[in-house]
């Protein structure tokens, strides 16, 4: 991009304008796995601009999907565009520039050291505080900082109008972030060069200040001093005041049409000033930056044609910019959906080709463009009209085709779709080496998500449920263990195997398995106990006893407890008692990167588990909402289970039985609640009672609690406080919760 353009388009604040949304809520920020990127391919972004695209996905920013047309289409990104676009999402390392604003203040300290304060904003706002543009550019600081050097040049460090120049320059940039700073006229007995200088510093002041009509004025009087140095900027700068007049002062994606028509033709005698040649590229830029407003679909059917061919390197990320500006604002600037897909071939693909499976299988044949097979493929079900034909083509791609890993995912869905499930298999087992050795991860959890479903047996599913994160969005929380993008974790379709598809048995050998790395064996295996116990299946729940005390040995007294009770109730009371003590206990496996402790209180509520029959959506921890509750709303059709391929007919109608159970299990503060209440209602002797009721307090306010909450809350405080007030239980419980 050239320099003056790029600097020029910043100044001209038409699109940088904040708002709230544009900021992050607070946090804290959780860790958030993302195993698959849906709005973008995976950092880094090297390899993605160099056609190594892997499955592409139609939900894809404008931006990656125009490369992944340009290679998909034979004109691959030039090495100079590669880098451009990298260094634009910061992924480009160089050793950081000065700031040009530290250079002006290093200049300016020379000169006068206990000056203006050295605190220059450089956004300033317009009525809402949220709403900012950038006022003082970066070029502003290095033009003052040249103009400074060159003045000391000419009259020495000293001279008197040296120490004046510089006052009126931090008059000028007092007006960046806010107020109305106005140098005085210059002495009358200042060189005439400096009486020249005042004159554009004055109209600069009012420029800055959002003054635009008066500093337009001044301009064009500048403009006028032929012997004055500023004379032929000063046209270009009064283009400069009436775009920000037409931009600045309206509602944000507004502007005044007719003042833009005024600044198109300022602009135009300015690019027709041989004499100003200096100002073309500045010129040229300021006037797209009208076009795209004044003329926007001519605009879009030219950067389209230029974008979508070999593009000329100066001008490709500016380009970029305002092409995805357009493609944005279409309904703000006057032209339709269907307008903009007819500026060109490749605008067509981005906004409809992924959309229509049909009219993408014409546009394939009329033009033989990949793009154009890739998003039929990618949303053709089996039976359509040409999916042979698809397929076929699909087929023939090579590996080293950009097209290829994209081609080979919608092929296995559709084997797969097709009941073809052997052969989508094979063909998965054949292929997967490569693809783990070519693809990013983010590529990679596709193919195995759909190897998962394909599996032949338990310990064949328990090898492809686990998968490593492609990013980890936030490490909130996670500064000790190992890198958790190390460690392979369960993502949203693992977990809703394992939670709405595996029957208890099935749930309880993955539970003893040594297939699975120890942090998920773990969080399997105390699922498959809790499970268990709410299923009131006692052998279950003893058979993975001993596992259960090996990975967890904080659990061995509460285990021996529950072990060594006699009778069902003494039993359930045991297993409540314990379950209390450990809230990392739950009865669910969960996806992304979760606790591994069991012993301790979460203060953001992971702790035990919500209703089966709550009804409503659980967020896990990859930010993903789905319901695990078939059962929940008995007016409606129970959602289909999860089962993986191998489960055969009579294991799923034990799940069934099994889920229908659980679904009258309630949120566990309820649960463990009853479950004490009624134990200490006939045994008031049981040591354990006092702490117990304290724990069901506790657990209303750290669990996961609906409307009957509170009742259970209130009637273990008042037992507490009313039959063991002495005890140090009731002391340390001085609150029952709603």
């Amino acid at each position: 991009m050239k320099g003056k353009q790029a600097w020029m388009m910043a100044v001209l604040l038409g699109t940088l304008v904040f708002s709230p949304s544009d900021l992050p809520s607070c946090g804290p920020f959780f860790p958030q796995s993302i195993f698959t990127t849906t709005s973008r391919p995976a950092l880094p972004l090297d390899e993605y601009v160099k056609g190594r695209l892997g499955v592409l996905q139609q939900t894809y920013g404008r931006a990656y999907l125009l490369i992944a047309y340009r290679y998909l289409s034979g004109n691959p990104l030039s090495a100079p565009e590669q880098k451009a676009f990298l260094a634009s999402k910061g992924e480009m390392t160089a050793q950081p520039a000065a700031s040009p604003l530290q250079e002006w203040l290093d200049a300016r300290g020379k000169v006068n050291p206990a000056g203006a304060s050295t605190k220059i904003g450089l956004f300033r706002s317009w009525g809402d505080p949220w709403q900012q543009f950038p006022n003082c550019p970066d070029d502003a600081f290095r033009n003052a900082r040249a103009t400074l050097e060159d003045r000391i040049r000419a009259f020495g460090i000293d001279h008197p109008g040296i120490r004046d120049w510089v006052a009126a320059q931090d008059a000028v940039f007092a007006n960046c972030s806010a107020g109305t700073v106005i140098p005085p006229a210059a002495e009358e007995s200042l060189p005439q060069p400096l009486k020249y200088d005042r004159q554009y510093q004055i109209a600069a002041a009012l420029f800055y200040a959002m003054r635009y009509d008066e500093a337009a004025r001044q301009f064009r009087a500048i403009a006028a001093e032929k012997s004055s140095p500023w004379c032929r900027l000063a046209p270009y700068l009064i283009a400069r005041c009436l775009i920000r007049q037409a931009v600045v002062p309206t509602e944000y994606g507004k502007f005044d049409a007719e003042i833009l028509r005024q600044a198109e033709a300022e602009l135009q005698k300015v690019l027709q000033d041989a004499a100003g040649s200096g100002l073309q590229d500045g010129a040229r830029g300021l006037m797209s930056f009208v076009a795209l407003r004044l003329h926007p679909l001519d605009q879009l059917r030219s950067l389209s044609a230029r974008l979508q061919n070999p593009a000329n390197f100066a001008d490709f990320l500016q380009d970029l910019t305002d092409y995805q500006f357009l493609l944005s604002g279409y309904y703000r600037l006057g032209f339709t959906l269907e307008s903009a897909r007819q500026t060109g071939d490749m605008t067509d693909w981005i906004l409809a080709g992924w959309n229509d499976p049909a009219y993408s299988f014409e546009r394939w044949k009329a033009t033989g463009n990949t793009a154009w097979l890739l998003s039929t493929i990618s949303r053709m079900k089996p039976g359509d009209p040409g999916s042979a034909e698809v397929i076929a083509a699909a087929r023939k791609l090579s590996p080293d085709s950009p097209a290829y890993a994209t081609a080979q995912y919608h092929y296995l869905r559709l084997l797969e779709a097709l009941g073809r499930k052997d052969e989508a298999r094979t063909a998965l087992d054949e292929i997967l080496p490569g693809l783990r050795a070519s693809l990013a991860t983010s590529s990679v959890n596709l193919f195995l998500a759909q190897r998962m479903r394909l599996a032949r047996s338990l310990e064949d599913f328990l090898q492809f449920a686990p998968r490593f994160p492609a990013e980890i969005e936030s490490l909130w929380g996670l500064s000790e263990g190992p890198d958790p993008l190390t460690l392979p974790w369960f993502d949203t379709d693992s977990v809703r195997a394992f939670d709405a598809g595996l029957p208890l048995a099935q749930l309880c050998r993955a539970a003893l398995s040594k297939s699975l790395p120890a942090h998920l064996h773990e969080q399997v295996l105390r699922a498959a106990w809790v499970r268990a116990i709410l299923l009131s299946n006692q052998a279950a729940a003893r058979g993975l006893a001993p596992e259960l005390r090996k990975c967890f040995p904080e659990l061995a007294n509460d285990l021996r407890a529950w072990l060594a009770a006699a009778g069902p109730e003494a039993q359930r009371f045991a297993s409540a008692v314990l379950m209390l003590h450990f809230p990392g206990l739950s009865p669910y496996v969960h996806a992304g990167v979760r606790r591994r402790n069991v012993a301790g209180i979460d203060n953001f509520r992971e702790n035990w588990w919500c209703g089966f029959n709550a009804g409503s959506d659980i967020a896990d921890s990859t930010g993903i909402r789905y319901n695990y509750f078939r059962y929940s709303d008995p007016k409606k059709a129970p959602e289909p289970a999860e089962f993986p391929a191998y489960l055969g007919a009579g294991e799923k109608a034990a799940f069934d039985a099994e889920w229908k159970m659980l679904a009258a299990v309630e949120t566990a503060p309820n649960y463990l609640g009853k479950i004490v209440l009624s134990w200490a209602a006939k045994n008031p002797q049981d040591p354990r009672v006092p702490e117990a009721l304290h724990l069901v307090v506790k657990a209303t306010r750290f669990g996961c609690t609906d409307d009957a909450s509170g009742t259970y809350s209130r009637k273990a405080f008042q037992l507490l406080h009313g039959r063991y007030a002495g005890s140090p239980w009731a002391k340390a419980t001085p609150y029952w919760y709603k």
